[in-house]
């Protein structure tokens, strides 16, 4: 019996290229430098109008905010980083999400959404200090900077363990 041809139009698997992998981000500026976020957890903008501070909350803590109905924990970026703190209300709020609780990073000023290939992904710079280093998930070069991706899940990891407890 004679079994028609099959043709085959595909490449072998190794040989085939495909579109490079993108990624998006929402940048937030702290001290001058310019960060990325994952734009998946990015809510909304606003400056607060009242923090409820939290007694013997982390230092990075800055307290609680209403924000539309729901409180949310208010994290400083600058402490977080290890930068001088400054006034709550002199910032930014970026509420963001995680694990399906709400949070609020103050920061200085707030960036664009940015779009990056996989492909403009660099080494982490050796000058990165070990606490920074452990807060970002990749670097990226973007025409004449580097944009650090910050890992969510350690950035709120401990302050969401805590709302939880």
């Amino acid at each position: 019996m004679n079994r028609p041809e099959i043709e085959r139009s595909r490449s072998p698997r190794g040989l085939q290229k495909s579109a490079p992998e993108r990624i998006v981000v929402f940048t937030v500026i702290v001290e001058g430098e310019k960060f990325g976020l994952p734009i998946d957890c990015v809510r909304t903008i606003f400056r607060p109008n009242a923090i409820t501070e939290v007694p013997l909350a982390p230092a990075r803590m800055i307290g609680l905010i209403n924000l539309r109905g729901h409180v949310v924990t208010a994290i400083c970026m600058r402490t977080a980083l290890g930068l001088p703190r400054r006034s709550a209300n002199e910032s930014l709020m970026v509420a963001v999400e995680h694990n399906g609780e709400g949070f609020a990073l103050a920061v200085d000023n707030v960036g664009d959404v940015a779009e990056m290939a996989e492909t403009d992904r660099i080494s982490m710079p050796a000058m990165i200090s070990p606490s920074r280093r452990a807060m970002t998930t990749a670097v990226y070069r973007m025409q004449d900077s580097i944009i650090p991706l910050l890992n969510i899940e350690i950035l709120l990891g401990a302050e969401s363990q805590t709302v939880a407890a």
